[in-house]
């Protein structure tokens, strides 16, 4: 089949000398392109001094430095694909003046089947959504602009394109649909895979904090209920060691009051004896001297009866805890407190 004359075929893809799609493309420094073939052929007929010339700029050229092109190459193999899977297609059940499909009912001149409401000038379908210009269903992957099948897709722009879409993306990656499908459900699927674990990572961090935050909570409530059955222990021994002292007080000021009503009575028979001895030397020396046996025996047997009181120290000491004690477990209780509040916040930042 010769491409020469028609324009749906980028020039590229063409060989200039056999004027048909390139076969195992080789590409000059000068940018064009020939089958393998048929440079080959003519290096003989071109060759000069070591060095052959480009059958269309006759710029020389290196035979060793000819060079495969991939790239092309594997454009032309998949436009050499659509089209014989398009041309196929076409001979499946098709009339051979309007390529009209017989068993669908359609009539001979212009392939329209009223009884499916196709317009009589172009056989189009409204009620399938067909292309009023073309009768090209756009809801089945046909190119708008030229009715072909698009199986071609161009990563560059993102777009499917059919066979003779592909002059319109020079130098593009194009690549078959099924293959970049396929490529894009794989990207799809490991993304998929990636977020899915992602997802499980943050539910397991979630997890984390909502713990934390329980032992938090928890240790919290410890310390209160600590503190409150330590005061309730606290009001129970106050109630206890007021009540002792209550009791001890009623006994103690009895035997105060009755050591000091003895105090009170031998303060009073101090103060007359001191009185009578004041008297007695104020006498005339006979009269001090007659009753002076009397006197002295008198002084020397009296003394001072003590009367039994408690002791200064109390019966019923109330024993307080420790403070050193005390002071480490407040300590221990901040130290936990601060812990716990920098491993929280730390968690919050790694979550959000």
């Amino acid at each position: 089949m010769d491409f020469s004359s028609q324009g749906s075929i980028n020039e590229e893809m063409i060989c200039c000398i056999c004027q048909q799609l390139l076969t195992e493309p080789m590409s000059l420094h000068c940018g064009h392109n020939f089958c393998q073939l048929c440079i080959a052929a003519t290096e003989s007929e071109s060759f000069f001094g070591g060095q052959c010339r480009c059958p269309v700029c006759q710029s020389t050229y290196d035979p060793w430095h000819l060079m495969p092109n991939k790239e092309l190459d594997n454009i032309v193999k998949k436009i050499r694909e659509v089209n014989m899977w398009s041309h196929q297609q076409q001979r499946s059940d098709l009339c051979e003046q309007h390529g009209l499909c017989e068993q669908q009912g359609l009539c001979e001149q212009h392939g329209l089947c009223e009884q499916q409401g196709l317009c009589e000038q172009h056989g189009l379908c409204e009620q399938h959504g067909l292309c009023e210009q073309h009768g090209l269903c756009e809801q089945h992957g046909l190119c708008e602009q030229h009715g072909e099948n698009c199986h071609l897709f161009c990563k560059e722009d993102g777009k499917a394109i059919c066979s003779l879409c592909v002059q319109e993306h020079p130098g593009h990656q194009i690549s078959l649909m099924e293959e970049v499908v396929k490529e894009c459900q794989e990207k799809l699927e490991a993304a998929l895979d990636r977020l899915t674990q992602e997802q499980q990572e943050v539910e397991e961090l979630e997890a984390v904090i909502n713990e934390e935050r329980a032992t938090w909570k928890t240790e919290r409530e410890r310390i209160w209920k600590g503190f409150d059955e330590m005061r309730d222990i606290l009001d129970r021994e106050k109630q206890m060691e007021l009540q002792k002292l209550r009791e001890d007080e009623v006994h103690v000021l009895d035997n105060l009051a009755v050591a000091n009503d003895q105090v009170v009575q031998q303060r009073q028979s101090m103060r007359e004896f001191i009185s009578y001895l004041q008297h007695h030397m104020c006498e005339s020396s006979i009269d001090m001297l007659q009753d002076m046996i009397n006197t002295f025996k008198r002084s020397e047997v009296w003394t001072l009866k003590k009367p039994k009181i408690v002791s200064k120290k109390l019966k019923s000491t109330l024993r307080f805890p420790d403070l050193p004690w005390m002071l480490q477990v407040f300590k221990e209780l901040a130290e936990a407190q601060s812990y716990w509040g920098k491993k929280l916040q730390v968690l919050q930042i790694a979550m959000f």
